[in-house]
């Protein structure tokens, strides 16, 4: 677990805090649904927005924007949408790391419960 969690921190960059529970996931074409185990298909976040991106309630958009959906109501939604809405994600060093667009617009599609432009 410890190397997993350094290699994390160092393709994306120290950008999160030493603290930070993170989680090597989720991948934005689900293993459940046929899509592959790398890293271009996954994002570094802790759980809690982890969960919250696997049950579609916010994503990443074409030019690496987080999205939360308009279905996220109360202090819940507030608070994601104050601090995280339209925000750009933390990407990896190299670009060879980053989200594939592919996986990324399969979320979107099936996935998350709101409009990405």
């Amino acid at each position: 677990m410890r190397q997993t969690l350094a290699h994390a921190r160092n393709c994306y960059q120290r950008k999160m805090r030493p603290t930070a529970a993170i989680t090597l996931g989720p991948n934005a074409y689900m293993h459940s649904a046929g899509g592959p185990d790398e890293v271009t298909n996954g994002l570094a976040l802790c759980v809690i927005h982890h969960k919250l991106f696997d049950l579609g309630a916010m994503t990443v958009d074409r030019d690496m924007n987080v999205r939360v959906s308009e279905r996220v109501v109360g202090d819940w939604g507030r608070k994601l949408n104050d601090e995280f809405h339209e925000r750009p994600i933390a990407l990896p060093r190299s670009t060879s790391m980053e989200p594939a667009p592919e996986y990324i617009h399969w979320h979107n599609e099936k996935i998350f419960k709101g409009f990405v432009r």
